[in-house]
């Protein structure tokens, strides 16, 4: 006796942009590999934020420079989306600036030594040396992005 298997039903994408101009479409396919990869759980309507949000700034979900997570409120067990660009997307973003000039990332584990100086909420300074031993949890990172103009971002 032959099975029936009940297929989801994968709607297309459209993005637009302010003015309702289409600026990608994810057709069926695409819709279903992203569902199923790098935005397991998300719903049509967190898929499409996402989407849209990769988009807006020409980041690969596939290539690791955008994440979709999903976690759960530790204060009322409600579930919780959220879009996080990695390293890498905020790198290709910040080096299509005409003024970008270098920067410097890092990740920063439970046992590093890790101090940060500000004056007005400026970065004077940052300190950062690694455990040689046992590292720890990953607790942060950090970027500092110089400019050919002198400004930092931090």
């Amino acid at each position: 006796m032959a099975q029936i298997v009940k297929k989801e039903v994968v709607n297309p994408i459209q993005i637009k942009d302010t003015q309702g101009n289409i600026t990608a479409i994810y057709d069926e396919d695409m819709v279903t590999a992203v569902k199923n990869t790098v935005a397991k759980g998300a719903t049509d309507s967190e898929l499409f934020m996402f989407l849209s949000v990769a988009n807006k700034y020409d980041l690969d979900p596939f290539l690791g420079e955008i994440y979709f997570a999903k976690f759960k409120d530790k204060n009322d067990g409600s579930e919780k989306s959220q879009i996080l660009s990695s390293r890498a997307g905020f790198r290709k973003i910040s080096m299509r600036e005409p003024e970008y000039k270098v920067h410097y990332s890092d990740y920063v584990c439970a046992n590093d030594e890790f101090k940060v100086t500000r004056k007005f909420g400026k970065l004077v300074d940052l300190e950062h040396t690694y455990s040689h031993t046992d590292i720890g949890a990953l607790v942060g990172a950090y970027c500092v992005l110089e400019t050919t103009d002198d400004r930092r971002y931090d």
